[in-house]
């Protein structure tokens, strides 16, 4: 079994092998779906080292949950052992000129998932915006996504820098304020490769005027970042895939703009939602004394 996580084209390709064993073993059966699936997700994210460091908001995208059940599945996975022996573990890390803490993990020999190196892949679907023609290769590859630094920093592992290095640059693109065309561009560039880990490539004039004309000027900094956030992430659910597989600058400066803002605002309501209806603990715990 045998899954790639792709970076493309710079980067050697990382997968992650499983030896027949785990399953023979009953490892897996003993881990659970829950821990067996999520210790697949880390994997996905390892180096050759068998290192990495994925934030839980990254980890929840990827398996469909929030963070406090990410959060719960990580603990259970760390207390896990296997013929007395831990599979994973953990170590808390700062990032340089920072009190910001980020986890960085490691997956253990007693595992029996250990990082596998693939033969380069010329694919130019991946490099083009170009509409996708059906094909029948058989190979299925697994990508993974990055999101913004949050809780703990997203870090991109498997390339030649260091963490400290990529934390220091993305920390830079975050905080750039979008005063200008061209700097809602360059973040959008940014949040595209995080996605499909290729490049995205403008055509500078036509987009950087299209993006001033419909939307410098009507929407603060603040906006256009969630705009472009959310097109990105929500692109799948709302483009023409078939002619459009990938979302665009085009499509951002014109029809998926008000939409992104509109999801936006709708996750910013559903935040400020008391939590248990305001009630405390004690008086939650009074309740249920009175049932």
């Amino acid at each position: 079994m045998e899954t790639a996580n792709i970076q493309h084209p710079e980067a050697e390709l990382i997968g992650f092998r499983v030896l027949k064993s785990a399953i023979t073993s009953e490892l897996i059966a003993k881990l659970g779906p829950e821990r067996w699936m999520l210790l697949c997700i880390i994997a996905a994210h390892m180096d050759e080292k068998g290192e990495c460091w994925p934030s839980q908001t990254t980890l929840a995208m990827l398996a469909g949950k929030n963070r406090c059940t990410i959060s719960r599945w990580v603990n259970s996975l760390l207390e896990f052992r296997w013929n007395g022996e831990a599979i994973f573990v953990r170590e808390m890390r700062k990032l340089p000129n920072s009190q910001a803490e980020y986890s960085h993990y490691k997956i253990l020999p007693a595992a029996q998932v250990m990082p596998s190196p693939i033969y380069e892949m010329n694919d130019p679907v991946l490099e083009m915006n170009d509409p996708i023609a059906e094909t029948n290769d058989p190979v299925h590859l697994v990508y993974t996504k990055n999101t913004d630094i949050s809780d703990p920093p997203v870090i991109n592992c498997n390339n030649s820098k260091t963490a400290a290095a990529q934390a220091d640059e993305a920390t830079a693109a975050i905080a750039e304020d979008l005063a200008t065309a061209q700097s809602v561009i360059r973040y959008f560039c940014q949040r595209y490769r995080k996605k499909y880990n290729a490049n995205y490539s403008p055509n500078w004039p036509r987009e950087t005027k299209l993006v001033k004309k419909n939307l410098m000027g009507q929407y603060s900094s603040e906006q256009l970042r969630q705009m472009v956030d959310i097109s990105v992430e929500m692109y799948e659910k709302w483009g023409s895939l078939q002619k459009f597989p990938r979302p665009s600058i085009a499509a951002l400066a014109t029809w998926m703009a008000e939409k992104a803002l509109a999801v936006a605002q709708q996750r910013e309501v559903r935040m400020n939602i008391p939590e248990h209806g305001g009630r405390t603990d004690d008086e939650l715990l009074a309740l249920i004394d009175r049932i």
